[in-house]
């Protein structure tokens, strides 16, 4: 049975938040690699070596999952990016509500627990720590009661989790399944185990298939692809990034040592992809390899690869992503599959970035091509290898969906909950095709099958790249004529398919959910205050307990009932009670704030944020009395007459 790929969601190093970006980051010829010590956080400070970093790795949205900040810090960041990546994609997806959804993930140790002493946990820490439950908080988000695993086989895992959701798929545990994986660096010391294996290389940079090579550098980032029946997507409309043929899984037992592979292992695993799909060895376009850039392990792929094509009609093209960004480690297998469907959408092949000389059996043997410069390509079908420390080995084989030139005009039609976030996708879009106008068509079409019916809707017709700068002017190109029905349906709230009409031209997922992020560093989290309060009767404040008694007092002043998310001089709260509700924050969390927050933050559950912020990140010099001069009858009188004048 074949398996479609119908949705994509990613983050790589450096800024790379979409298959979109990675393409544009694989085709720069330049690695994403820095200093470990330039990351933020003390533990980073006196950090040795280098890796491949997500750009916000600590960013996250606790309000869209209905999280405290709190909360949020207590969450293991890389739970914190599968519940983003899981988000995104489902809202990205032509899902149906009858969907049964299957999660198939993997994460690896970002080194979370490092930051906090194992006699300081709390409920929420210690539930936030536990990686096993990390699947079941997706899970309940989703409302998906599909099945829901976790697989760890090390490097391999995330390809490993496609291979046993194509299984569930087939085997009809599930109409959808999720599968991917995340690496995350939260402390350094995750690195030691590598550099006691001698796996990390003495370079700043990954060098597959290179003589030179002596290690890997290590990456971060992750991401989740969605899978649909094939039969189901192509009846469904689904928008079709990609076809797995076949998915080969072998437990290389014949390596001498646990660490190490071996060539008949991964003949074996090689051959038996090919069986499955139907395919002979002259039927393959291009293979994306593990190329870890480790002596032993290159070696051993190389010559298994020549054993298994050896006799080609045709040279072979063979490369690997890990130059660019580094081994993503448990989400390496996934972000080569996300390549391929880059190569597919695009039809060509970047060039693998290593060092010269390239590895001698790539010299002496003339079935296989290491791809040095990017080039053009007939690309129809291509391999994805990836290797698990441990001996579990992953194969697979995918085939391109066709796609067409666009004819025009183009619709576009973007859809959100808020005209906020309806401008950032068209900043989004306009970003996108500034980076490859000469794809403005397709990307139009990419962002056009991801509309859905909501509140805020952007309908438009585009003969030409230009007019997508009329939109981020905040003007309609042009009346719509040819897609004028279309539009009126929509907008009226009935449902158009636009995957349907668009996937022949789409290339790839373009938009990112419009998060309201903020960075909630692992080091965040106070525990040895919490510790202290508690040790000395002082009262604990977390953001729950200060938004309820916000409320609460709020209500008291207005007189009216307050919820969280509803705006306090929309329930009624006055310029005067304004000034009363800070007077009453100062004395119950004893330090001063500016006489403008409750206007800057003007629902409850904001500004809880904001005084839970603030009272843990007070030093005790800056907390008062509030007799002190800072906060002076003289100071008080000024600050409430200039709420007053804000206020008129």
């Amino acid at each position: 049975m074949d398996i479609a790929v119908v949705g994509v969601s990613c983050r790589f190093p450096s800024d790379v938040n979409s298959a979109t970006d990675l393409w544009g980051s694989l085709c720069s010829h330049s690695s994403c690699v820095s200093p470990l010590r330039e990351r933020n956080g003390e533990a980073f400070k006196q950090a040795k070596g280098s890796a491949a970093m997500l750009k916000a790795p600590f960013d996250f949205d606790p309000d869209c999952f209905s999280l405290t900040t709190e909360q949020a810090a207590c969450l293991d960041p890389s739970s914190r990016q599968l519940l983003m990546l899981a988000h995104e994609l489902k809202w990205q997806c032509n899902s149906q509500d009858s969907d049964v959804i299957g999660l198939f993930l993997s994460l690896a140790d970002s080194g979370f627990s490092h930051c906090h002493h194992p006699d300081k946990y709390n409920y929420e820490l210690a539930t936030g720590h536990y990686s096993s439950l990390c699947t079941g908080r997706i899970a309940r988000h989703l409302k998906s009661t599909g099945p829901a695993l976790q697989l760890d086989s090390a490097s391999s895992s995330s390809l490993l989790s496609v291979h046993y959701a194509m299984k569930a798929l087939k085997d009809n545990e599930c109409s959808i399944a999720f599968a991917g994986g995340v690496n995350l660096i939260s402390h350094p010391k995750t690195g030691d185990r590598w550099t006691e294996l001698g796996a990390l290389s003495s370079g700043s940079q990954s060098r597959p298939f290179s003589a030179e090579s002596d290690g890997f550098v290590r990456g971060e980032g992750g991401a989740l692809v969605a899978l649909r029946r094939l039969d189901e997507a192509l009846e469904n409309g689904d928008p079709i990034y990609g076809i797995i043929k076949a998915s080969a899984v072998v437990q290389d037992w014949h390596s001498e040592t646990l660490t190490a592979p071996s060539v008949q292992g991964q003949v074996e695993m090689l051959e038996k992809a090919l069986q499955q799909s139907g395919w002979g060895k002259d039927d393959l376009d291009y293979i994306e390899a593990h190329g870890s850039g480790t002596p032993v392990g290159d070696t051993i792929e190389l010559e298994a690869l020549h054993r298994t094509f050896a006799g080609r009609k045709a040279v072979l093209p063979v490369g690997s992503g890990k130059g660019h960004h580094g081994h993503l480690e448990v989400a390496a297998g996934v972000a080569g599959l996300i390549k391929v469907l880059s190569m597919f959408a695009y039809q060509h092949i970047p060039a693998t970035l290593t060092q010269q000389p390239i590895h001698p059996s790539l010299i002496h043997q003339y079935d296989l091509e290491l791809v040095t410069q990017l080039q053009r390509a007939d690309l129809k079908r291509a391999g994805v290898t990836s290797l698990g420390m441990g001996g579990t080995q992953v194969h697979l084989l995918l085939e391109h969906f066709q796609r067409d030139k666009p004819l025009l005009p183009v619709p576009l039609v973007l859809s959100a909950a808020t005209q906020q976030e309806l401008d950032v996708l068209i900043q989004q879009l306009s970003k996108a095709i500034d980076k490859a106008p000469e794809d403005w068509g397709k990307l139009v079409w990419s962002a056009t099958c991801q509309a859905k019916p909501a509140q805020f809707v952007l309908c438009a017709e585009l003969e030409n790249v230009e007019q997508i700068k009329t939109l981020t002017q905040g003007k309609l190109a042009s009346e719509p004529s040819r897609w004028k029905e279309e539009f009126e349906k929509f907008i009226a709230g009935e449902a158009v398919n636009w995957s349907l009409i668009g996937r022949r031209f789409a290339l790839l997922p373009l938009l990112n959910y419009p998060f309201t992020l903020s960075t909630y560093w692992p080091s965040d989290i106070n525990s040895e205050r919490a510790v202290e309060q508690k040790a000395n009767g002082a009262e604990l404040y977390t953001q729950d307990t200060i938004l309820n008694w916000l409320c609460k007092e709020s209500s008291q002043l207005t007189g009216s009932k307050i919820f969280p998310d509803l705006g306090l001089f929309s329930a009624g709260l006055t310029s005067f009670q304004a000034g009363q509700l800070r007077q009453s924050i100062q004395e119950k969390f004893g330090f001063c704030i500016p006489p403008t927050l409750i206007f800057n933050h003007p629902n409850a559950l904001a500004l809880s944020r904001e005084i839970y912020k603030r009272f843990n990140n007070e030093t005790s010099d800056c907390k008062s009395n509030l007799g002190k001069e800072s906060c002076s009858k003289e100071n008080e009188q000024w600050m409430n007459e200039l709420i007053f004048e804000l206020s008129d």
